[in-house]
């Protein structure tokens, strides 16, 4: 009998080292692939990080002035998708038409930074002073446009007033009454009339003269807002070209995804984002001179927002 349980004692004991080694082989593997995975992305976060400086570094050379510039790149890493850089090119007011029609200035977002710095509290500085001249601007322009507009309106209610008074005169001469008064005090009125009329002539000059540089103003932005969006376009592909390689860490069967915040057409008051998914593959074929940066471009799937 004690044999027996000496035997199946063995046996169990036998068994529970198998088990207990059965666990502990899949805890190692189990924490061997999540060391794996953090690795994976540890590297991610390190590459993105590289890269969102270069990128930066790249986009601030297009600087039209302290106005027009880009503000941040910031990125993420969406799994089985790829990497998604986000440029936020400046608030959609900075390209806004000057003249007649005023649309309010909107105080643009402050920018988020994980931790602070010196960099970042310059950025937040600089997006005051951007609205702060914007507003003064606005101001500025509100009030001449006012002002024109109401002496417009006041030479308008002379005109009307003369022309009242001329009517009168008119009935009061059929009367009979005493002409010669009459038609001295009309010869007065005639004079304010053409004074009056040379007044609105040259207020409608200056309105037609504003609405001119209106227009003009608006082509010449939208010249200079396609150019410089072309130019951000430009230099991140040709960035990427140079240094996507850098992103070892992204599998080459996902996508390097760009979004130009306010880089589209307009829609509204603001503007669409641009969006330009490139592949890893045709970014590495760059990177070794198999196809040009423009290639690249064109090969990329675009569309807006």
């Amino acid at each position: 009998m004690s044999s027996y349980l000496t035997i199946e004692s063995l046996t169990k004991k036998s068994s529970l080292k198998k088990v207990t080694l059965v666990l502990s082989v899949a805890t190692a593997l189990v924490t061997l692939s999540s060391t794996a995975k953090n690795q994976e992305y540890d590297n991610m976060h390190k590459q993105l990080n590289i890269m969102n400086d270069i990128l930066r570094t790249s986009l601030d050379s297009l600087k039209l002035s302290k106005r027009h510039k880009v503000r941040s790149v910031q990125s993420t890493y969406l799994k089985g998708q790829g990497v998604v850089f986000t440029i936020d090119s400046g608030s959609s007011m900075q390209w806004r038409s000057e003249g007649f029609s005023f649309v309010m200035p909107t105080m643009p977002p402050v920018p988020i930074a994980p931790g602070s710095d010196n960099n970042h509290v310059r950025e937040i500085e600089i997006v005051a002073e951007n609205f702060e001249e914007e507003m003064e601007l606005f101001e500025q322009e509100r009030e001449g446009v006012r002002e024109l507009r109401e002496q417009q309106r006041d030479i308008a209610y002379k005109l009307r007033d003369v022309e009242r008074d001329k009517r009168d005169i008119e009935y009061q001469i059929r009367l009979g009454k005493d002409k010669s008064a009459l038609k001295e005090e009309m010869k007065l009125l005639a004079k304010e009339q053409a004074t009056l009329k040379k007044s609105k002539d040259s207020l409608d000059a200056k309105a037609k003269k504003i609405a001119k540089e209106q227009k003009q103003q608006k082509s010449k932005k939208a010249k200079q807002r396609a150019t410089y969006f072309q130019k951000i376009n430009t230099t991140l592909v040709e960035t990427l070209c140079l240094y996507g390689n850098g992103l070892k860490a992204l599998p080459k069967s996902e996508y390097v995804n760009l979004i130009i915040k306010s880089g589209g057409d307009k829609n509204g008051r603001g503007y669409q984002d641009n969006m330009i998914i490139l592949n890893k593959k045709d970014i590495s074929q760059c990177a070794i001179d198999k196809i040009s940066a423009k290639d690249l471009l064109s090969k990329a799937s675009r569309y807006q927002f």
